[in-house]
């Protein structure tokens, strides 16, 4: 979600998101560091280290 957003209509997303996956074994997300306290309202919390490439090529 883009920082914008965050503050607009994040919130509701979310509940929205969760409340639709609730039925699921994990969910993985990545953002940058200084949204994850936006994602901590939600009992979604850094447990790990992740590794991405992008093929920037496109």
């Amino acid at each position: 979600m883009s920082r914008k957003f965050l503050i607009t209509g994040g919130s509701e997303l979310m509940k929205r998101m969760l409340d639709k996956l609730n039925d699921m074994y994990m969910v993985d997300l990545l953002c940058d560091a200084d949204i994850q306290s936006f994602y901590e309202r939600f009992a979604i919390h850094q447990k790990t280290t992740a590794m991405l490439f992008r093929n920037m090529h496109e």
